[in-house]
């Protein structure tokens, strides 16, 4: 069984650019590397070019996979450890504060790619650390200061609730809302309730009053 070529940090440097640019010639551009350099290190992330299975081309574009896109986190936190030891090494590393934050599969695939590609072209003296689990895990052990925030899909009186019932009242959490997902209703066309939902023009807001039927 043959292994697979194990990417540098300068590829994975070109990766983090690519998801943030969304496009080879921009993100070559913002490296300061040729297009078909790029292009090239980005085989090493492409299933079908012998590499992990981290972008896939959909068109003429390369975009990551469904296992990319929960690997970016990790991938920018190992970026950023290296750059850590590489400064100490030339003497000049600070131990930075860590801000530690617990995610699922949703924010990973949503919300951290963006953010911590934006913080990795920033000079920051704080790091990173993410860790995957459970809503209901990450909202106890933010609870009790194992992470310094986390995201999760819970409304806030679950979190209220779930906090109070397991750590006590007198734990208690800063809870902001950061987007509303909403959810969509359908129905066959010539069923009754499809009927009834063509009284509401596509894309609208369906009254809550006419949902409890």
């Amino acid at each position: 069984m043959a292994l697979l070529p194990l990417p540098t940090i300068d590829a994975l440097r070109d990766l983090l650019v690519l998801v943030d640019k969304r496009g080879v010639a921009k993100a070559a551009e913002e490296r300061n590397i040729s297009q078909p350099t790029m292009t090239r290190h980005l085989k090493n992330f492409q299933l079908d070019e012998g590499g992990l299975d981290v972008l896939e081309k959909q068109g003429k574009s390369l975009v990551p996979t469904e296992l990319g896109r929960l690997a970016l986190p990790a991938i920018q936190e190992l970026v950023q450890q290296y750059d850590h030891l590489m400064r100490y090494f030339e003497g000049v590393f600070e131990s930075p504060q860590v801000v530690r934050i617990g995610a699922g599969s949703f924010a990973a695939e949503h919300y951290l790619p963006r953010v911590m590609a934006d913080i990795y072209r920033k000079s920051v003296d704080w790091e990173l650390r993410t860790s995957a689990c459970r809503g209901r895990h990450r909202i106890l052990r933010t609870a009790q200061g194992h992470f310094d925030l986390s995201i999760v899909t819970h409304d806030p009186t679950q979190i209220d609730t779930m906090v109070a019932t397991k750590l006590g009242k007198e734990h208690h959490l800063e809870i902001e809302q950061i987007a509303v997902q909403p959810f969509c209703i359908i129905a066959q066309s010539t069923s009754k309730a499809g009927k009834e939902l063509a009284r509401f023009a596509t894309r609208k807001t369906i009254p809550t009053e006419e949902l409890t039927r």
